[in-house]
């Protein structure tokens, strides 16, 4: 099967990121082998990314990465 990818991009998101990342990972069937999730950080200064990195360890197949950007840059 192929593999789609997920994107969106955070700033400041430290308060619901855990419970929205869950919320998809159970909405999708089979996550972990048909998705891929790709974050792009714009710098988060309220520990969103911090939070990023401690889950990229019990998420399988994320991608996270970091620009100070614009929206044009980051997405």
């Amino acid at each position: 099967m192929s593999l789609v990818s997920i994107y969106g991009t955070v700033y400041n998101n430290a308060y619901m990121i855990e419970k929205s990342l869950e919320s998809l990972m159970q909405a999708l069937p089979n996550f972990e082998e048909n998705y891929e999730l790709v974050i792009v950080d714009n710098y988060s200064t309220d520990g969103t990314w911090e939070k990023l990195l401690k889950m990229r360890h019990t998420i399988k197949n994320v991608k996270l990465l970091r620009y100070k950007c614009s929206r044009g840059k980051g997405r």
